[in-house]
C-alpha cells in the first residue's frame, strides 16, 4: 500500500476531500441579488433566515478493521432530528433561533411573528430566505407583507 500511495506523491496527487460549490448558481443572479441588497441597506432591519436538520444519531460509515473482526459503535434509540429556523442580522449580529416538531409553513409564520416581537419599535423588517417550499407559501408572503 506504500508503494501506491508513494507512486500517487510523486504524480503530484495529495489526499484531500473533493470542495463542493453550489451546483445551480449563476453570477447574473447573484449581481442583481446583491443590488437588492445593498438597496434595502438603511430602511430597516435585515435578517437573512433558514432551517437545519441535524441529525441526532452516530452516522457510521466505513474504516480499516481488521478481517474477521467487527467494531461496534453505541447509537441513540433512532433517527430523530433536531428541526431549528434561525436567522441573523448581519449588522448587529442579532441571532434568534427557535426549534419546531418540523418545518413548514406554520412553524415560518410562527418564526416570523417572533421577529416581530423581538423588534417592536416598529422597525421594518426584511427577511431574506432561500426558495424552499415553507418559505414561498402563501400564507409566509402574507404575513410577510403586513
Amino acid at each position: 500500500m506504500s508503494g501506491c500511495n508513494n507512486l500517487l506523491h510523486r504524480l503530484g496527487f495529495s489526499f484531500k476531500k473533493a470542495k463542493g460549490v453550489p451546483g445551480k448558481s449563476k453570477e447574473k443572479d447573484q449581481e442583481e441579488f446583491i443590488e437588492k441588497y445593498n438597496s434595502l441597506k438603511g430602511k430597516g432591519k435585515i435578517y437573512f433566515g433558514d432551517a437545519t436538520h441535524p441529525l441526532h444519531n452516530t452516522i457510521l460509515s466505513a474504516g480499516w478493521i481488521r478481517k474477521g473482526e467487527e467494531k461496534e459503535v453505541f447509537t441513540n434509540s433512532g433517527r430523530n432530528r433536531v428541526n431549528v429556523f434561525g436567522a441573523i442580522s448581519i449588522d448587529d449580529l442579532d441571532i434568534v433561533t427557535h426549534s419546531y416538531d418540523t418545518i413548514n409553513q406554520i412553524s415560518v409564520c410562527n418564526f416570523l411573528k417572533a421577529l416581530r416581537e423581538r423588534n417592536p419599535n416598529g422597525e421594518k423588517i426584511y427577511f431574506i430566505l432561500d426558495r424552499g417550499p415553507s418559505n414561498k407559501a402563501l400564507s409566509v408572503r402574507e404575513l410577510a407583507k403586513n
